[in-house]
């Protein structure tokens, strides 16, 4: 994307490679920096990543999180807890805190649907299970893939019959 224009808090701009602006809202107990990405969406540059905790410690994350004025949750399917993230999320959008529109939720395409006729699958994988309608960016997880069908976690075979040849382009073109 093609960014020209930094927005001080001052009002004043300057030339850069990016337009960046804060989100202010009186709801929130801080000011989060955002970048407005060409296609006039933005992005808060400043996000809650998701990996590694208990359930308990993910929804209280997430729910403190957006209490101070995050707005950009990012969480994955390999992860295994989009449905507590999901959750947390309708949670505090329940609670009148936040509007869905108001976060930027960023999940991943887990390896083995990375065969292009496999990412919609993947998608919807993780929108089932984050019980949403959209997320706003999903990413490729790993450039490498593994066959589809198998979890890479339990398997117990040989290494080599894991890994799928998949050019990561396929998956990307797929995925726009």
């Amino acid at each position: 994307c093609t960014l020209a224009t930094l927005e001080l808090d001052s009002g004043r701009s300057e030339d850069t490679r990016g337009s960046y602006s804060t989100v202010r809202d009186n709801k929130m107990a801080a000011t989060v920096p955002t970048v407005v990405l060409s296609s006039g969406h933005k992005i808060p540059l400043l996000g809650l990543g998701t990996w590694q905790g208990t359930a308990e410690q993910m929804t209280n994350a997430v729910k403190t999180a957006i209490d101070v004025g995050y707005r950009h949750i990012d969480t994955a399917w390999q992860y295994q807890n989009e449905t507590v993230i999901g959750q947390a999320i309708k949670d505090t959008i329940a609670e009148g805190k936040v509007k869905r529109e108001d976060v930027f939720l960023t999940t991943k395409l887990f390896f083995t649907f990375n065969r292009p006729e496999h990412v919609r699958e993947g998608l919807q994988s993780s929108l089932t299970n984050l019980g949403m309608d959209y997320v706003d960016l999903f990413l490729i997880h790993a450039p490498t893939a593994c066959k589809y069908g198998i979890n890479p976690f339990a398997y117990a075979g040989n290494i080599e019959e894991l890994y799928d040849d998949v050019d990561y382009v396929d998956t990307w073109k797929a995925m726009e």
